[in-house]
């Protein structure tokens, strides 16, 4: 029976071992469960991994690739600086989990995301649109700390 308990201890303690804290903490798959493309999944993975990294300003370049917003300067530059104020006020992100999707038709989502930080949860928001000739781009980005909205009353 020593040698049961044991074999099962050694057994679940396997996936824990060699975890990178570094990356972020999320469902471990959206695009098949919820539908969502993989090509979402990775450009808001990757937004979060570059902001847990302390980059952001490479964080949004990733995010806005071939968005209309990467090309207003100013709302990029807002962008930035608001979510660099924000991690100094809630503090660092070290993780986020997946919340929920909403899909208009297929072409046409939002993603939603609690941000783990040190001090207190932030809501992250994404829509996105699939251009015929850009793919998935990002049209929308919200984030605050209303994250009691996630709740139903």
């Amino acid at each position: 029976m020593k040698k049961v308990i044991i074999l099962l201890a050694i057994l679940f303690a396997i996936p824990l071992m060699g975890q990178d804290k570094s990356t972020p903490l999320t469902t471990p798959t959206i695009a098949g469960v919820y539908g969502i493309d993989k090509e979402v999944e990775t450009k808001v993975n990757s937004f979060f991994g570059e902001v847990m990294k302390g980059d952001v300003k490479n964080a949004y370049k990733i995010l806005l690739f071939n968005s209309p917003i990467k090309a207003d300067k100013e709302d990029k530059k807002q962008l930035i600086a608001e979510t660099k104020r924000a991690y100094k006020y809630y503090g660092e992100l070290s993780g986020i989990e997946f919340v929920s999707a909403e899909k208009v038709t297929d072409n046409y989502i939002r993603v939603r995301y609690l941000g783990l930080c040190e001090n207190y949860p932030m809501r992250w928001i994404f829509t996105l649109y699939n251009s015929p000739t850009k793919g998935w781009i990002v049209t929308k980005v919200l984030f605050d700390d209303m994250t009691e909205y996630f709740f139903s009353d």
